[in-house]
């Protein structure tokens, strides 16, 4: 036989004495626990077939205890927690593991008929040392242990039949269409298309996902990978957490004004009359009315400290009370108040200046004036930047959906607190985080832009 399949426990997998845990729960297996050692050690080792393993326990605990192997071994495969590793000539060439409850591979997978190529959302990347191919279509990933299965993904970014990607590869047709089976489950093949794109591009369900996107969307979800998800605190003993509030970042301080109630109308008068306002007024936004905004929307009303970098209560909600993001107020007219870029302080309710209202400042702003349809020349953008490891810190693989829902909870307080004060405002769909990290002088990776809004006095007569 020129391949075969060694089986192993996805890498999540561990047995206590009679439990089989894995990151989504645990069973009592205390049967299967009792069988065959060798049948244990090479399962554990990844390094015989199912037969093979089967043998271990009829040698070791007679017929009985080959019907409970048959048992539990059909309850481990339909848990996807079974790894089957492609071997040919004792070398193991690739692994294929299951990353969520849709996973249906088996020895007797077979390749569906015709030329194949590569979708257009498979990912090959690098992680702790293998190369791992995979989509977020499907509910595995391969690990690629052969440096040769790498042309093989080299020739499908065109379609190709198993029998051509032999000869190009130097591979025997049974162990290439064994990876092309591998490949099939993992959802990273697709049929041809037109112009060179994939069969699925046919299909409207996928044509109209960005391939970032839907790794995203896949991601921050469960169903679909095996990474730690929500609370999991991954950094505790590799690094200290971020403290609720950032240290000052200039000596040179502006107190705000604040109003404690602005007169305003009903909460429901505000919610039914609120919109996106773009048309500011010749009236440069105050000092006063920019401190009230900022009171009502960022600042800190309770501060709590614990040993996993405490939590603060803000007007707007933040996921798990972590509030990672950070205001920049950028100020090209504000009355009572010198242009520049500013960083707020919500604890102290004070605006901490950077500098002036340089070059890089104004494209900034020339960028928020086109998001706004040129309709406005600019007053005050409030540029959000989220202290990422705040976040990451504690939650992962939905860490950045959160940073994102935060900002979301952050522009309607904004658009409401907006509407009461009678003020004009516009949530900016877009940003730019190199030019934000010039302005800053921050790093991207620690913190970075995530949204802004645009603040202004209302044109009169668009109410």
């Amino acid at each position: 036989m020129d391949s075969t399949y060694v089986i192993g426990l996805r890498k999540d997998v561990r047995f206590t004495e009679n439990m089989l845990m894995t990151n989504y729960g645990a069973f009592d297996a205390s049967p299967f626990l009792k069988l065959s050692a060798r049948m244990h050690e090479s399962l554990l080792a990844a390094d015989k077939t199912e037969d093979e393993l089967a043998a271990y326990v009829l040698e070791d605990d007679d017929i009985q205890g080959l019907q409970i192997f048959h048992k539990y071994w059909q309850i481990m495969s339909r848990s996807a927690l079974l790894t089957y590793t492609l071997v040919s000539a004792d070398t193991k060439l690739a692994t294929i593991s299951p990353v969520g409850m849709g996973f249906s591979f088996g020895p007797k997978s077979k390749l569906d008929q015709g030329a194949k190529q590569l979708s257009r959302f498979a990912l090959q990347r690098t992680c702790k040392g293998a190369t791992l191919i995979e989509c977020p279509k499907g509910w595995s990933q391969i690990d690629i242990l052969d440096v040769r299965l790498a042309g093989v993904i080299f020739y499908l970014q065109a379609p190709h039949t198993v029998e051509a990607l032999a000869e190009k590869c130097g591979l025997s047709h049974q162990v290439v269409e064994a990876f092309l089976t591998m490949l099939q489950e993992a959802q990273a093949l697709t049929g041809p298309g037109e112009g060179g794109a994939g069969q699925e591009d046919q299909d409207p369900g996928l044509a109209h996902w960005e391939v970032h996107d839907l790794y995203f969307h896949t991601r921050c979800q469960l169903g679909r990978h095996n990474n730690g998800w929500a609370t999991t605190y991954r950094f505790t003993d590799t690094f200290p957490p971020l403290p609720q509030v950032k240290e000052a970042m200039s000596r040179e301080s502006v107190p705000l004004p604040k109003v404690e109630r602005p007169a305003s109308e009903s909460f429901f008068h505000v919610h039914e009359t609120r919109k996106t306002r773009r048309d500011f007024a010749s009236e440069a936004l105050t000092l006063n009315q920019l401190g009230t905004f900022l009171y009502h929307t960022v600042r800190v009303k309770e501060k709590y400290d614990d040993d996993k970098g405490g939590v603060t209560f803000r007007p707007a909600q933040g996921g798990g009370a972590l509030h990672s993001i950070e205001v920049y107020p950028l100020v090209n007219r504000c009355e009572g108040l010198q242009s520049g870029f500013y960083h707020y302080n919500p604890l102290k309710h004070e605006l901490e200046r950077l500098s002036s209202l340089t070059t890089s400042c104004k494209q900034m702003l020339m960028l928020g004036r086109k998001m706004m349809l040129d309709q406005s020349e600019p007053q005050v953008e409030l540029i959000f930047a989220s202290r990422f490891r705040r976040i990451q810190w504690k939650y992962e693989s939905l860490a950045y959906s959160v940073i994102l829902k935060d900002v979301g909870c952050l522009y309607q307080t904004m658009a409401m607190v907006a509407e009461a004060m009678g003020l004009a405002g516009v949530a900016l769909g877009g940003g730019h985080m190199d030019l934000f990290a010039r302005i800053s002088e921050l790093d991207c990776y620690r913190e970075g832009s995530v949204g802004a809004y645009m603040i202004g006095s209302r044109a009169p007569g668009t109410d």
